[in-house]
């Protein structure tokens, strides 16, 4: 069973790290998934990935197309068992299938909640012959140079976006929350 996060949990924690104009963005971009969710292209919309590419000279090469599973998981098994049924889903596995194609590496993440708030043990699956593979540790991105890129600090989120972000349907706030814990 996935672990609940509530909107104001999520709203918290992402204050912290997202500032007003971005707020606005996002929750223009839960919108946007609403109506594409509701409408008759709902068989050919399939979640978004992140596009990474580590920031040397041949990032070319290690292109990856990062799906990031929309739940928190109580227990590696819960993972386990969710990761196979991505595997098992046809829209998945031509997705996945046509990225590989074109030089790009799927990998599917998903975090598993720990006793400590806030810590998350993450594990990686990499697409490969029509399968996903578990990784050891943080393969296949351990190689990657350490640039972490740039931090930001988040403020207190303008009343009206957080009235917004409080009417958004409970599933694209853990969705987007357990999205950004990357």
């Amino acid at each position: 069973m996935s672990v609940e996060i509530t909107h104001k949990q999520a709203r918290l924690y992402l204050e912290k790290y997202i500032k007003n104009n971005k707020a606005r963005g996002m929750v223009a971009e839960f919108a946007f998934d609403s109506f594409v969710r509701d409408a008759r292209a709902q068989s050919k919309v399939y979640e978004g990935a992140w596009l990474l590419a580590p920031k040397q000279t041949d990032f070319y090469r290690l292109r990856h197309a990062v799906f990031v599973l929309p739940l928190l998981f109580e227990t590696e098994t819960e993972l386990s068992e969710f990761v196979a049924g991505r595997e098992a889903d046809n829209r998945f596995q031509a997705l996945a299938a046509f990225l590989t194609q074109n030089a790009l590496a799927v990998v599917v993440s998903g975090a598993i909640a720990t006793p400590k708030p806030g810590i998350y043990q993450w594990r990686n699956y990499l697409y490969s012959k029509n399968r996903l593979f578990a990784c050891k540790g943080t393969a296949p991105f351990e190689s990657w140079a350490k640039n972490n890129g740039r931090a930001v600090a988040g403020e207190k989120w303008q009343p009206d976006i957080c009235d917004r972000f409080d009417k958004l349907d409970q599933s694209q706030v853990r969705s987007y929350a357990v999205g950004r814990l990357v």
